[in-house]
């Protein structure tokens, strides 16, 4: 897919300070990609249009820092890990938990709770054929 050099400047613009992911509109709206960025100073999860250079929604994560975000495959969820309530390598609340955000309905619809405080750090997703060990 084309991008045009203004989204291009965007994404890289904001990949400075900003964790980003591309997904697919799954909405009633005509298909388009956004921009699905984690606005760590304002915890929240952003999505932009950047056909437009406008942040179209804002979702409260419910975090303290989350500071990284990762797109499922489908484009339908994005998944925040909660790092804690301080940088790296300082002290602080170790986080032990990652939202996940429903980007159709711009809501938070899950919670995947560690069970103690690891700082959670870069969700991805693996190759589909990928054999847990």
């Amino acid at each position: 897919m084309a991008r045009s050099p203004k989204a291009t400047f965007i994404a890289i613009f904001l990949g400075v300070t900003l964790s980003i992911s591309v997904a697919r509109s799954h909405s009633n709206a005509p298909d388009r990609d956004y921009l699905v960025v984690a606005n760590k100073g304002e915890h929240t999860v952003g999505i932009i249009d950047p056909a437009t250079d406008k942040q179209v929604a804002t979702v409260p994560e419910g975090g303290v820092t989350g500071h990284e975000l990762a797109v499922s495959p489908d484009g339908r969820k994005a998944y925040v890990p909660i790092y804690g309530n301080s940088g790296v390598g300082k002290p602080g609340t170790d986080g032990r938990n990652m939202v996940v955000v429903d980007l159709a309905s711009r809501e938070v619809v899950g919670n995947l709770d560690f069970g103690r405080g690891v700082r959670p750090h870069c969700a991805v997703f693996g190759p589909k054929d990928r054999k847990r060990v």
